[in-house]
């Protein structure tokens, strides 16, 4: 049985029968104690407090017992292995029983890493990368043609800062995009337009001229009357990837310090690796190059991945800058400088392009087709739904 104190999973899907809330726990072989790191974001349930003590003891104690942390989602920062470290020593629990299970390769070996450095081993981290595998790769192609596309449906101030530039450099006429201001999560709340005029003050945008004024005051900017916010993996966001010859990239974080708790605000390669989700698997999927508004050296975690990416026919030296300021005025010049190439200059570039898309599109097939399950991971086999196909790495 795998018991938690909340009674929900969130990305494994198993048996309703074999999964339960601690309040109806019993004493058992083979026991899985479960933890996800929404528990403590949403509930407040600290990883420390998973459990009550009668509970750590037979995790303690019985040989069979082991613990399942899950977090295949973007909240993941340095804070995970020193969290596993405090359990590990604190409830006096052996390594071996620890299971841990995050999103991609990248943050495996950003924990690894991590638990190395902090003198843990023996703990086991394995992938279960359920953003890519519910990633399609489309074969229908759009006839409208755009330049760039871009897609963003939960608001955040930076992601109004970069619309807004692109705006009032007059470049989103060749963009087929969506900008949403809303908040999707749960209850769906809207920012208005006094907010986003603050948020753009916040983040140093400048003085708002009267393009980008009125640009904002048409927010929100939907891709079709059929276009359903609430779900980010309808055939409309493949579409309008699809329609153009670049993508602009947003994803879930670009300031790291939105979700890293750190004080002195100095960025560090050590705080967090790169949150790769659907928006990169989509572009990738759709056969497209792409320019990326996210944190520093995402691309270079991209690479770590597999993949490749557009250097030397992109300029992808936005990718170090660590100032949010800056790197965002990166990408959009160098936005502005594809956009405004002499039509053999682009073609040639979307050739060049195209070429290292190809192999990324393969790339991806390649690892959605040969998943090779965790052998590590077996005893969680049989609590799986049958028609869940979940594959640990």
């Amino acid at each position: 049985m795998i018991y938690s104190k909340t009674g929900r999973l969130y990305d494994l899907k198993v048996q309703p029968e074999k999964f339960a809330s601690l309040t109806s726990w019993k004493s058992e072989s083979d026991t899985i104690y479960y933890f996800h790191y929404y528990y403590d974001l949403h509930t407040g349930i600290k990883l420390l407090d998973a459990m009550d003590d009668v509970h750590w003891e037979h995790l303690r104690t019985d040989p069979t017992a082991k613990f399942l942390y899950e977090n295949c989602n973007e909240t993941f920062t340095w804070t995970l292995a020193h969290q596993i470290k405090t359990v590990i020593e604190e409830k006096r629990i052996a390594p071996e029983k620890v299971f841990i299970i995050v999103m991609d390769e990248v943050h495996e070996n950003f924990l690894n890493t991590g638990l190395a450095d902090l003198g843990i081993l023996g703990v086991t981290v394995g992938v279960y990368n359920k953003l890519m595998k519910q990633t399609q790769v489309p074969e229908a192609i759009p006839s409208t043609h755009y330049k760039f596309s871009a897609l963003s449906r939960n608001y955040r101030a930076w992601r109004l800062h970069v619309y807004a530039k692109l705006a009032e450099k007059n470049l989103l006429k060749d963009f087929r995009y969506s900008f949403y201001n809303i908040f999707p999560y749960g209850e769906v709340r809207y920012y208005d337009q006094a907010t986003m005029l603050k948020d753009l003050g916040d983040t140093n945008f400048g003085q708002v001229n009267t393009t980008v004024d009125e640009w904002i005051s048409k927010v929100p900017y939907t891709l079709d009357v059929n276009d359903n916010v609430l779900n980010k993996w309808g055939d409309v966001t493949y579409d309008a990837i699809l329609a153009a010859d670049f993508h602009l990239l947003i994803e879930t974080h670009y300031d790291l310090f939105y979700y890293v708790p750190t004080q002195d605000r100095v960025y560090k390669r050590s705080l967090a690796p790169s949150s790769i989700t659907e928006k990169t698997n989509k572009p990738i999927a759709c056969c497209k190059p792409f320019i990326v508004f996210s944190t520093p050296y995402f691309l270079a975690d991209v690479r770590q991945l597999g993949f490749e990416t557009f250097s030397p026919y992109i300029n992808e030296s936005y990718d170090i800058e660590t100032d949010n300021q800056k790197r965002l005025n990166m990408i959009v010049d160098e936005i502005e400088r594809i956009t405004n190439l002499p039509a053999d200059e682009y073609n040639t570039l979307v050739e060049n392009c195209h070429s290292i898309a190809v192999r990324n599109q393969q790339k991806l097939l390649f690892k959605k087709d040969n998943l090779q399950y965790n052998e590590k991971f077996n005893f969680l086999r049989d609590y799986f739904e049958p028609q869940s196909n979940i594959q640990i790495l």
